[in-house]
């Protein structure tokens, strides 16, 4: 997963978590006071009653009271009404809504007679009595003391169905989708949020990983805008720096190693002809053994003069200086005649080497001399990796109308997958199969000068390996328009 998506998940979790919890500790805080509420307007009507409702000693005090009960029994959450007492101070029963209203009501001596302590502990504790039993029900009972001239003369005892009393004290239907639109709200306001500051703090270093990538692979010419005045923008200015430096580096390097192998060129031509000359008998009567020590100085020198010529070559191409002169070649011819130029070299090896052009793809649009150098390249690598017994195939296909690829496949020993990105740069060699070559292992020069040629070309050059089984390089060309 990359980093902007994980840090996009991990700002709208945290976001959201964070969002979702604030609202959670609304909705308790609600829910708290949503309770507190049905509580309150119950103590209300209680304490209403209790100021209107003295100790019914007359006709008018009964009436009074009556309307009282009434007023309690339809204003303070009548659906859970259930019952409302008055009791002396020795827990006597003066008054009950049930009797007022005509109902044959409970066993109600014993009901006042049990509830009687518990009711004075509530009311001193000022809390409701909680899923008190009544009959066959669970009601909450609520205590307000009756005070008298000469102090508390009674206690009005309210009882309310618990079941009913919870659902009042919960959260009603709208703010159940009042809560469920915050929810969604939430995780809308977290996306965004996270969006916004993947965008502000991420986004910037996409431009950075890709120019890294770029200077990876040898493009030292990446450079980032510097648009920021934050660390972001202090990261770009210093990637640009270490961009400079090391172009500036590898410039150096260049001009010396170009230099140098400049130099080196004349003794060596000098001394290959003198080897020679010496080999010849120009300078007197040689020995046999003599003669086989100019020789080994001769190849010496020619692998040295080779390995001088490649770094001048690969420089000129780098530098862009190498010209090339496209023209139109039949890949048939060309490819037979790398196979007729290495066919002794593979019967050497015991190996078999066949060239195929598919239909379509008959002319490439390149230089000559330049294509034959990277064909010849591939396929001397391809027999140098490859045991005796295997085969090695040239072949050449159309890419739709405007490009052919020429591939050279091997059934060699194969190159290990952590090797294949680092294949084409300079000095590379695959350690795991260096030591198999035939005729040693090379400088590392053939396949970062085939890339520079064929993309010299405007085409492209890859590799395709499984370890062990053999390898397929590729590479593409224009096709000739007048054959395409």
């Amino acid at each position: 997963m990359k980093l902007t998506a994980k840090i996009g998940l991990f700002l709208a979790a945290a976001i959201g978590a964070s969002l979702c919890a604030a609202l959670l500790v609304v909705i308790a805080h609600d829910a708290r006071r949503q309770a507190g509420r049905v509580d309150a307007d119950i103590r209300s009507a209680l304490r209403a009653l209790a100021s209107r409702c003295q100790l019914p000693k007359d006709a008018k005090s009964r009436e009074r009271c009556s309307e009282a009960l009434a007023f309690v029994r339809t204003v303070a959450y009548p659906e859970a009404f259930s019952r409302a007492v008055l009791l002396d101070e020795r827990g006597g029963l003066l008054v009950d809504s049930e009797a007022e209203r005509g109902g044959a009501g409970q066993s109600l001596p014993a009901f006042a007679a049990q509830s009687y302590r518990a009711a004075l502990a509530a009311a001193e504790g000022g809390r409701p009595v909680r899923g008190y039993p009544l009959g066959a029900e669970r009601v909450d009972v609520f205590v307000e003391p009756l005070v008298g001239s000469s102090g508390r003369v009674g206690t009005w005892l309210a009882a309310y169905r618990s079941d009913a009393l919870e659902a009042a004290r919960s959260l009603g239907q709208d703010t159940r989708w009042r809560i469920a639109e915050a929810l969604v709200l939430s995780a809308c306001v977290a996306v965004i949020a996270s969006i916004v500051l993947v965008y502000f703090f991420v986004a910037p270093l996409e431009p950075i990983l890709r120019a890294s990538r770029r200077v990876a692979k040898g493009d030292l010419s990446q450079r980032i805008p510097v648009e920021r005045s934050d660390e972001l923008g202090e990261l770009a200015a210093e990637f640009n720096r270490m961009t400079d430096s090391l172009a500036e580096l590898d410039e150096m390097k260049d001009t010396f190693i170009a230099q140098v192998t400049h130099d080196l060129r004349a003794p060596l031509s000098g001394l290959i002809a003198h080897a020679q000359a010496l080999s010849g008998g120009h300078a007197g009567p040689v020995s046999e053994k003599q003669r086989e020590g100019l020789g080994a100085i001769q190849e010496s020198a020619k692998a040295l003069g080779s390995l001088v010529d490649d770094i001048l070559d690969l420089t000129r191409l780098e530098a862009g200086r190498t010209e090339f002169d496209p023209a139109a070649l039949e890949l048939e011819s060309e490819l037979d005649g790398v196979r007729k130029l290495l066919q002794a070299r593979a019967n050497e090896f015991q190996i078999a080497l066949s060239a195929s052009v598919e239909k379509g793809a008959a002319f490439a649009l390149a230089d000559a001399q330049a294509f034959r150098r990277v064909l010849t390249n591939l396929v001397s690598n391809a027999l140098k990796f490859t045991p005796p017994g295997g085969t090695v195939k040239m072949t050449a296909r159309a890419e739709g109308a405007n490009e052919v690829v020429v591939s050279v496949s091997d059934t060699g020993y194969g190159i290990p997958p952590a090797r294949v990105a680092s294949l084409f740069a300079k000095f590379s060699q695959v350690p795991e199969t260096r030591t198999r070559a035939r005729g040693g292992s090379g400088t590392g020069l053939g396949l970062a000068i085939c890339k520079r040629i064929v993309e010299g070309h405007g085409g492209r050059i890859w590799v395709e390996s499984k370890y062990g089984h053999g390898s397929t390089f590729s590479f593409s060309v224009p096709a000739a328009p007048q054959h395409a």
